[in-house]
């Protein structure tokens, strides 16, 4: 039970996750990766969290990997959180960064 009688997972919402998310930050932009367009497909569903990255071709390996790992841990300690999913998905109709 949560300080006001609900549980902590009544307090998981897309925009909790969201805002976690904008912590992550793309290493060779220095923006974050929801700003950069790359987080779709937030669900929140009790504890469990999915949602996939979107990378252009562009994107270096290792950079992906970083903000894919990144972006695992940062969901993972939210409160309430007891599984996160995140997809990878390659992209090649839109230039990050320039939404």
């Amino acid at each position: 039970m949560g300080l006001f009688g609900g549980s902590k997972a009544d307090a998981l919402t897309k925009d909790v996750v969201l805002g976690a998310l904008r912590g992550v930050l793309d290493p060779n932009v220095g923006k974050d990766i929801v700003t950069l367009g790359l987080v779709e497909g937030v669900t929140v569903e009790g504890g469990r969290v999915a949602f996939t990255l979107q990378f252009t071709g562009e994107q270096p390996p290792l950079a992906r990997a970083e903000i894919h790992n990144r972006a695992r841990k940062i969901v993972q300690a939210l409160p309430g959180v007891s599984d996160v999913k995140a997809g990878i998905e390659e992209i090649t109709d839109r230039r990050i960064g320039r939404n």
